[in-house]
């Protein structure tokens, strides 16, 4: 959930440099994420109560590939910026659906387990922005610290669909 935004954050004068944008223009991409998020969680909840969290979650994986991809191969800061709105929208999806997927596809054995892996993956957001930045720093473009969020993202999705939409436990609605 937060690994392009760490990525955003740590690569932020990457950005700048090859955007020639001054530091207002920067906070606004670093930040337009957060505002995309929390701007349609509402909307993003509503939908997943009316389809369902497989598909909810679907939607924001396949849409924070889409904007990974995007940003590799984009060469201006308003579609940079546009692609970052775009992510928290898609970001939206993920929050409210995944804690409420993993809800339902665990038992009340492991639930403890399945939050803290679920909460702990947040962690790897910050390593891999770090270690991003090490390799920038070696020589590779900024744009290039996207690939493992899109690779993340397309492992998810694949994942995802080997999961049943029939549920062991009865569905929680959150």
């Amino acid at each position: 959930r937060n690994y392009s935004f760490n990525w955003t954050t740590t690569l932020i004068s990457y950005i700048m440099d090859d955007f020639g944008i001054d530091s207002t223009m920067a906070i606004w991409a670093s930040s337009v994420q957060f505002i995309g998020s929390l701007g349609f969680v509402g909307i993003a909840k509503l939908l997943m109560n009316k389809m369902n969290k497989k598909k909810a979650l679907l939607i924001g994986v396949g849409g924070v590939t889409f904007t990974s991809f995007g940003i590799m191969f984009v060469d201006s800061a308003t579609i940079f910026v546009i692609l970052r709105f775009i992510t928290g929208i898609a970001i939206a999806f993920i929050y409210v659906s995944c804690t409420a997927l993993l809800t339902d596809l665990s038992t009340i054995e492991n639930r403890d387990f399945i939050m803290s892996l679920n909460s702990g993956s947040s962690c790897l957001g910050t390593l891999l922005g770090i270690s991003s930045k090490l390799f920038v720093d070696l020589g590779l473009d900024w744009k290039v610290a996207f690939i493992p969020v899109a690779i993340l993202c397309v492992i998810s999705i694949v994942l995802l669909y080997r999961v049943e939409d029939n549920f062991p436990l009865s569905p929680s609605n959150i």
